[in-house]
C-alpha cells in the first residue's frame, strides 16, 4: 500500500451498494436541478467525508436548501438542512437502495420536501455484504484521486469540467476541452461535440474487472497507440478506445506521482491532436 492509496482488496459486494446508494442521491440531484449541457446535473461531488449531491433547493415549501451525503467512514447517509444535520440513515444495515430511497424520500416529505425521482433506476440493486471496512478505504482512495485529479487540471489549462462521480458507471472523473469537433451518426442524424480527453477512475467493469484509470480521448487518434505511457499503463482498444492504468499499480507503490505521469503523458499526447 502506498500512502492514501490503499489496497481495496475483494470489496466487490460494498462497491455494488455504494453504487446503489449513489444513484439514489443522483437521481434525487437530477429531480431537482435544472438540465446541463454535458449532464453535470445528475453527478456527485467528492468532500473529505465521501460523496455529496452538492447544495440543492426544493421544489416544494421546506427547510430551504439542504444536501445529501453518503459518509463512507461513518457508513451514514447524512440528511443536512441549512447546514445543520436533521437525520441519519445507516448504510450498513444491509438495506437496498430501493428500501434506503424510499425511506429517504419518506422522511423528506414529511419535511414538506416533495420529490419525484425515477426509482426505476435503482430499483433492482441490492446491498447484501456491505462493509463498513471497504467503504472506508474506498473513501480513502477517492480522496486521494480526486485531489490528485485536481492537482493536474489545474495544470493543463483551457477549459475543462469539475471532477466529479458518475452514479450511473460509478467512475470519478473530469474532461478537458479541445478546440475541434467530432462527429457521429445517431438516430440517422449527424451530431457533433467538443473533442475532449475524459480522464478518470474506474471501480471496474467488464473490460477490467479490477479497478483502474483511464484517459479517454475523443476523437480516438489510432495513432496515439504507439506514444509511450509509465511504467504499468497500456493503450485500450479491445470496448474502449484510450489508455488504461490499473489501480493496483497505483497503490502497490506508484502513489500520486504514477498516477500523475499517467494523466501528463496522455494529455501531452492526445492534446495536440485535439487543438
Amino acid at each position: 500500500m502506498t500512502g492514501d492509496f490503499p489496497e481495496l482488496g475483494d470489496w466487490t459486494a460494498t462497491r455494488d451498494a455504494l453504487h446503489g446508494y449513489s444513484t439514489v442521491l443522483g437521481s434525487i440531484r437530477r429531480a431537482l436541478s435544472p438540465p446541463h449541457p454535458r449532464w453535470w446535473q445528475i453527478s456527485l461531488r467528492v468532500r473529505p467525508a465521501g460523496l455529496t449531491s452538492g447544495p440543492l433547493a426544493a421544489a416544494t415549501a421546506g427547510p430551504g436548501s439542504f444536501e445529501l451525503l453518503l459518509d463512507l467512514e461513518a457508513s451514514r447517509l447524512r440528511f443536512e438542512a441549512n447546514g445543520q444535520l436533521r437525520h441519519e440513515l445507516p448504510l450498513d444495515r444491509g438495506a437496498s437502495p430501493a428500501e434506503l430511497g424510499g425511506e429517504l424520500l419518506g422522511r423528506l416529505a414529511r419535511l414538506g420536501i416533495g420529490i419525484a425521482p425515477d426509482r426505476g433506476r435503482w430499483a433492482e440493486e441490492t446491498a447484501a455484504g456491505y462493509r463498513r471496512a471497504d467503504a472506508a478505504r474506498y473513501r480513502r482512495a477517492l480522496w486521494a484521486v480526486a485531489a490528485t485529479f485536481r492537482r493536474v487540471r489545474a495544470e493543463v489549462g483551457g477549459e475543462v469540467g469539475p471532477v466529479q462521480l458518475w452514479p450511473h458507471h460509478f467512475d470519478l472523473s473530469w474532461e478537458w476541452f479541445g478546440t475541434r469537433t467530432g462527429s457521429w451518426e445517431e438516430d440517422g442524424e449527424t451530431r457533433t461535440a467538443a473533442a475532449h480527453v475524459g480522464y478518470g477512475f474506474s471501480t471496474g467493469d467488464d473490460s477490467h474487472p479490477g479497478a483502474y484509470f483511464y484517459a479517454l480521448p475523443w476523437p480516438f487518434d489510432a495513432e496515439l497507440t504507439g506514444e509511450p505511457l509509465p511504467r504499468g499503463a497500456s493503450w485500450h482498444t479491445a470496448s474502449w478506445e484510450g489508455a488504461l492504468l490499473p489501480y493496483a499499480a497505483v497503490s502497490a507503490g506508484g502513489g500520486s506521482q504514477l498516477l500523475t505521469a499517467f494523466l501528463r503523458a496522455t494529455h501531452r499526447a492526445a492534446a495536440p491532436r485535439l487543438a
